[in-house]
């Protein structure tokens, strides 16, 4: 899955920013960034529960909060990082 790519990626990310003094020891966006990951991971797995439950109220809600948290997640990494 792309989580995990992008999870190794910041994992050698984060490693450098420790590794180099001063670099982004202040507002450092990777916890936030992993933080985002987790959180889409818990609704794709809310999503399968629903979906075997045949909750679809609970498969709307939680696609939509991922949809949500997809657009903002992107919107960082292209304009913000």
């Amino acid at each position: 899955m792309l989580y995990g790519v992008e999870d190794r990626i910041n994992q050698k990310f984060k490693r450098f920013t420790l590794e180099v003094p001063g670099v982004l020891t202040h507002c450092n966006p990777v916890p936030q960034m992993l933080s985002e990951h987790s959180k889409a991971r818990e609704f794709v797995r809310n999503m399968e529960n629903a979906i075997q439950t045949k909750e679809l109220n609970k498969l709307a809600v939680n696609a939509g909060q991922y949809a949500r948290l997809l657009k903002e997640h992107i919107y960082k990494e292209d304009n913000i990082l």
